[in-house]
């Protein structure tokens, strides 16, 4: 508005609508030059301009990213620099690539605090592949030792378990469950801890 940029919380009801100013998403040398620019009228009337802060897209990225990551972090080098991640790789780098779809869950009935993984073990198209979950999100990679690609990955999930229904499986996980540091366990060269 005004050429001066913010983050607002804003709603809109039967022939109104409201924006509030979030201090704590905004600089607040700021918000001075902000609340000059909603004051003026030739600003509140012809350029406000909304953008939306969230998108859908962005945030099933950021989580299969973090789920890539929380991979790196229990398994190592060897499962990262593998070519199946390379659509993954090519995409944070900024690339149109789509992500397959199926890589990604999300049950509102999980619990919102809990992270965990599991290298599915049991007989069938899932076994090999790794089960990141975070909070009510679950994604499917390739495990450490399953050569196949997302691609692959999600076409096995979408196959099992195709309208997104719950579903369990048998597995192994880490120890610990969650990593909380660098335990790279499936790199040649790991060292044992002191």
């Amino acid at each position: 508005m005004g050429g001066v940029t913010a983050r607002v919380e804003a709603w809109a009801g039967p022939g109104q609508f409201g924006i509030a100013y979030v201090p704590k998403q905004n600089n607040h040398n700021e918000h001075e030059v902000y609340k000059q620019a909603v004051r003026d009228p030739d600003n509140t009337a012809n350029r406000l301009n909304i953008k939306p802060g969230f998108s859908w897209d962005r945030a099933d990225l950021s989580f299969v990213r973090a789920a890539y990551l929380a991979s790196f972090a229990a398994f190592g080098w060897s499962q990262i620099f593998r070519p199946a991640f390379l659509p993954l790789v090519r995409r944070l780098a900024g690339s149109d690539d789509e992500l397959p779809d199926g890589i990604l869950r999300y049950d509102p009935n999980e619990a919102a605090r809990v992270n965990k993984m599991l290298v599915v073990t049991e007989q069938g198209p899932l076994q090999g592949i790794l089960l990141v979950q975070m909070g009510r999100s679950t994604g499917a990679l390739p495990g450490p030792y399953d050569n196949r690609t997302l691609h692959a990955v999600a076409a096995a999930i979408n196959d099992l378990v195709p309208n997104g229904e719950g579903c369990s499986f048998n597995g192994q996980s880490p120890d610990p469950i969650w990593p909380t540091g660098p335990d790279h366990r499936c790199d040649p060269d790991r060292r044992p801890a002191n």
